[in-house]
């Protein structure tokens, strides 16, 4: 939930109150109350306590420099706690965070303030009370909030089904390649016989952390409460923000109805009034059937609602996506909210299912959401499958040498541009650079940089890229469209902006497809540019056949130390 967290202390006396009295207040206790009550009573006078928020499902996000809140339940008195941001892959050696009390509160609330300078990433929160650790997961994302996000919708894994016995390496590494803001799971993460085995989800987390990007989880029928609630979030709905940005958490299901749950409901309304004028809200929720909006819809309220919450985007659990049938009509009342259902994020055959891992990207404005991916109606634009969009850094990846290579291979009908990777090289008295894309983020280790590498590729298309710091000895050559009088033919001119020439072997594709080069006379296969001169090719558009619409060339130029796809557009 988004209300101010505190540091509460939770006597001994009150644990064990709530153990005797809990069953019997059940009714009278709200689903929520509940759920954190059922927390406490399930602790032992031993036990240092837990930290509720952030966790790993409703995690924060957080400019190096500011400070974000805190909520750690403890039977401990607590005056040397001590908070600290774990580095992924690390056991320990946190970073310090400094502690902010409201004056004159002596429990909370409390805020953690993140030095300046920390890097970019998605750190573990450790709180170290009496002594003892306390830690939760990727849960604090650190870096600058960015006017516009991307996310990623991961929908059902069901995880040791028989068709998906283990999680697939394959979707971390090209979800990370596409550099999301935060990853968005819509329920269904173990198969049913495996829900309520603890190490199960501890195996699930495991594996979920190995995303660069915070997750951001609702749980489905399928997903074990209890199990849920220890590990991945105290509560099934809350409130998740990413600047202007805001992500609902909703709990419903088949097993647990929205309509019957007047405190979500309730809770719901609340935030939708407390909504900025200048935000945009997600809604996520297991049941593939919207059925807040169908509540809505029938109290005569839905457009109102969806403008006063500005509720542009409803992402729902299911195994397929959807086929634009069902709820139609209600998703047509709801507009201009954008409806999504994403096909299974593994190898499960359920539901209809491929058994090819799929997941979905969003780019988002206050405005909007626009999705990566093909197709004419961005209502029905298919999920993306896995094994289209890889990434390849040759070498030890260490950072013991002052230059290193990346490829990134894109093999969808359309472009993927804003990936990332992250290169090590080493440190030298040069500032590191980059062939082939741009560094967005560079970091100081004692013995290397890491630098973070923006990279955008085209369709059907491959980029070979470089970071060093050593000394830079080659310019890449300046590739341009000179307008022809012939349309089936395009005139390209290519620069030297160095001082020695340079040979290199052209190629150039049109969706997919190798075009006819015509050389200058004299010349061919390959091209000759003096240095700080210029060469022209010619390119034959005769034959090639396209769809309708925007296309781009792509010209590579083979012989250089890298690989550039220069990408120039066609109407």
């Amino acid at each position: 939930m988004s209300s101010a967290c505190t540091t509460t202390r939770a006597p001994a006396g009150l644990i064990r109150q709530l153990r005797a009295g809990l069953a019997a207040r059940r009714r009278a206790i709200p689903a929520l109350a509940f759920l954190l009550l059922s927390l406490l009573a399930s602790r032992s006078a031993a036990d240092p306590g837990q930290i509720l928020a952030p966790s790993l499902g409703r995690p924060v996000f957080v400019a190096p420099g500011a400070a974000f809140p805190v909520h750690l339940v403890t039977t401990r008195p607590e005056p040397g706690v001590r908070w600290a941001l774990v580095p992924p892959g690390r056991s320990g050696g946190g970073i310090p965070l400094q502690v902010e009390v409201a004056p004159g509160a002596e429990a909370g609330p409390v805020r953690l303030r993140v030095p300046a300078g920390v890097p970019s990433a998605t750190y573990d929160l450790e709180a170290r009370v009496a002594g003892e650790p306390l830690r939760v997961p990727h849960c604090v994302a650190v870096g600058p909030l960015p006017s516009t996000i991307r996310l990623v919708h991961l929908s059902d894994m069901d995880l040791g089904d028989l068709t998906a016995p283990r999680f697939d390496r394959q979707l971390v590494d090209e979800v990370n390649l596409l550099a999301p803001t935060a990853i968005v799971c819509t329920g269904g993460y173990l198969s049913p016989d495996r829900s309520g085995d603890r190490r199960a989800w501890q195996q699930l987390i495991a594996d979920l952390r190995q995303f660069d990007a915070p997750l951001i989880m609702a749980a489905g029928q399928g997903d074990n409460i209890a199990q849920y609630s220890s590990l991945v979030s105290p509560s099934p709905v809350g409130l998740v923000e990413i600047g202007r940005y805001r992500c609902l958490v909703l709990y419903d299901h088949d097993g647990a109805p929205l309509a019957a749950d007047a405190g979500q409901l309730a809770w719901i309304d609340r935030q939708v009034q407390a909504t900025p004028p200048d935000s945009l809200t997600l809604c996520l929720a297991n049941r593939p059937r919207p059925d807040l909006l169908r509540i809505w819809h029938e109290r005569g309220v839905l457009s109102e609602r969806i403008a006063a919450g500005r509720i542009g985007v409803w992402l729902a659990g299911g195994h397929t996506d959807w086929d634009g049938q069902a709820h139609a009509g209600l998703v047509a009342a709801a507009r201009p909210l954008l409806y999504l259902q994403t096909h299974q994020a593994s190898s499960a055959t359920l539901g209809g299912a491929t058994g090819r891992p799929h997941y979905r990207v969003l780019d988002l404005t206050p405005q909007g959401a626009t999705l990566i991916g093909d197709g004419s109606d961005p209502r029905r634009r298919a999920s993306l499958p896995v094994g289209l969009l890889t990434a390849d850094l040759p070498g030890r990846g260490d950072g013991a040498g002052t230059e290193a290579a990346f490829e990134i291979r894109n093999g969808h009908a359309f472009p993927a541009d804003g990936l990332q990777v992250r290169v090590r090289v080493a440190r030298t008295g040069t500032a590191p650079w980059c062939l082939g894309g741009t560094i967005v983020e560079q970091t100081a280790y004692e013995r290397f940089w890491e630098c973070r590498v923006r990279c955008d590729v085209p369709a059907r298309g491959l980029l070979r890229g470089l970071v060093g710091t050593g000394p830079r000895t080659w310019e890449p050559l300046q590739v341009s469209a000179v307008p022809s009088a012939d349309r089936m033919l395009v005139d390209l001119s290519v620069r030297n902006p160095g001082a020695a020439p340079q040979r290199v072997q052209p190629e150039v594709r049109l969706a997919g497809q190798r075009l006819p080069v015509l050389f200058p006379r004299g010349s061919g296969p390959d091209l000759v540019v003096p240095g700080g001169g210029v060469a022209g090719l010619r390119v034959d558009l005769t034959g090639v056949r396209v769809a309708a619409g925007r296309s781009e060339l792509q010209v590579y130029l083979h012989g250089t130390p890298v690989l550039i796809p220069y990408r120039l557009p066609l109407e």
